[in-house]
């Protein structure tokens, strides 16, 4: 990612939730041990990939929202709207951000997104329209393919009561 993480004192961590703040966002990045760990639970710290320029501020409180394709590489998922958790922003600089994991119902994983769902735009497939004589020789077999008479005995094959020794 090209970023580089400074040493630093963080400030005293209130873990108490504030309000949850929307339409606001980044990505989890990275966090607390991240050579050895790439899920967090309660109670860790996460690296985001917005700041201040973002309008993530100190103090925030956001979701957590599972990036479906992060879990399983063939997923198409539109949108990531699975909430997993949230955290605490306790430190900010003009394109990164700290935050405090205060509550985890499930893994959050680097590449998860806080603050807001992210919609991943998909391709739309080209419409192909059949052809017409296609559609009028469909039709036209159709109506002309034979009818059951009236009479004949029903294809279901099954068995009416007579036919059953008790």
């Amino acid at each position: 990612m090209g970023a580089i993480l400074t040493p630093g004192k963080l400030p005293m961590i209130d873990p108490t939730p504030s309000g949850l703040v929307s339409g606001v966002g980044a990505k989890i990045m990275g966090g607390q041990f991240d050579k050895k760990r790439n899920i967090f639970g309660n109670s860790t710290l996460v690296f985001l990939d917005g700041g201040s320029a973002s309008g993530l501020q100190e103090g925030q409180t956001l979701s957590v929202f599972a990036d479906e394709r992060v879990r399983n590489k063939k997923n198409e998922a539109v949108m990531n709207d699975r909430v997993v958790g949230s955290v605490k922003i306790v430190r900010v600089s003009p394109n990164f951000a700290t935050a405090y994991v205060i509550k985890a119902s499930d893994n959050i994983l680097v590449g998860d997104y806080v603050g807001k769902p992210v919609v991943q735009a998909m391709r739309e497939a080209p419409v192909v329209e059949a052809p017409a004589k296609v559609d009028e020789d469909f039709e036209k077999e159709f109506e002309d393919a034979p009818s059951t008479p009236a009479e004949a005995p029903s294809p279901d094959g099954g068995l009416d009561d007579s036919d059953l020794d008790f």
